[in-house]
C-alpha cells in the first residue's frame, strides 16, 4: 500500500540479506538511486591501491621536470641579461653614427657609454670606447693599430674605427656543476667613422 503522499513505502531486503554497510539495508524508493557503495568498509579502502600506478609516475616525472623547469629559467633570465647588454650596445652606435666625426671620440666617449647604459636600462654595464685604426696595405691582410695616430707605411690606407665594448654579469639562481657562479656577459662592436680614402 502507498503511504500518504501517494509513494511506495521502503521495503526491507528478504530475511537475512546484508547491506553494504554491514547492516539491514531498505529498498529505495522508485527513482532513488542506492547510495550503498559509499558504504564501504576503511579496511576496503586501505586495500584499494586503485590509482597508485599513476602517483608514482607523477613523483617520478617531477623528479625529472622540477630540475629542467628551474634550469630554463635561469637560461631565459640569463638570454635575457644578453638582450639588454645587446640594446645597449644598439645605442652606442646609433649614438656614434650621429656625433662622431674623425677624431672627436674623446669628446663623446661619455656621453656614448651613457647612451649604452640608458638602452640597456641598466647603468651598471661597463662600457668602454676606445679608437681603432686598422690599415689595410696593399698586397697584404690588414693589421690593427690601437695608437691615437695611424703609425700606417707609405701607401697603407689607414681607417679609423670607434670600438664600443659592453660588459655585465649573470649570476645563476642555482649552482650547477660545470659552471661558473658567474657568468659574463660581453659584447663588441665598431662604427666606422672615418678614413679608407685610399
Amino acid at each position: 500500500m502507498n503511504d500518504d503522499n501517494g509513494r511506495p513505502p521502503e521495503q526491507a531486503l528478504p530475511h537475512g540479506a546484508r547491506g553494504a554497510c554491514g547492516g539491514v539495508e531498505r529498498l529505495p524508493r522508485a527513482g532513488r538511486p542506492r547510495l550503498g557503495w559509499m558504504c564501504r568498509r576503511p579496511a576496503n579502502l586501505r586495500r584499494d591501491d586503485d590509482g597508485a600506478v599513476t602517483v608514482e609516475l607523477a613523483l617520478s616525472s617531477a623528479l625529472v621536470l622540477a630540475p629542467m623547469l628551474l634550469g630554463l629559467s635561469d637560461l631565459s633570465l640569463y638570454m635575457l641579461g644578453v638582450g639588454r647588454v645587446d640594446q645597449g650596445i644598439a645605442a652606442a652606435v646609433q649614438h656614434v653614427i650621429a656625433n662622431a666625426d674623425g677624431g672627436n671620440t674623446g669628446e663623446i666617449t661619455a656621453s656614448v657609454i651613457a647612451a649604452a647604459q640608458s638602452g640597456a636600462g641598466d647603468d651598471t654595464i661597463a662600457v668602454t670606447v676606445n679608437d681603432v685604426f686598422i690599415c689595410y696595405p696593399l698586397g697584404a691582410s690588414p693589421t690593427r693599430q690601437g695608437a691615437a695616430t695611424p703609425p700606417c707605411g707609405d701607401g697603407d690606407d689607414p681607417v679609423q674605427y670607434v670600438e664600443v665594448v659592453a660588459t655585465s654579469a649573470y649570476t645563476p639562481l642555482f649552482d650547477y656543476p660545470l659552471i661558473d657562479p658567474v657568468i659574463p656577459i660581453e659584447i663588441t662592436t665598431r662604427v666606422r667613422v672615418g678614413g679608407g680614402d685610399g
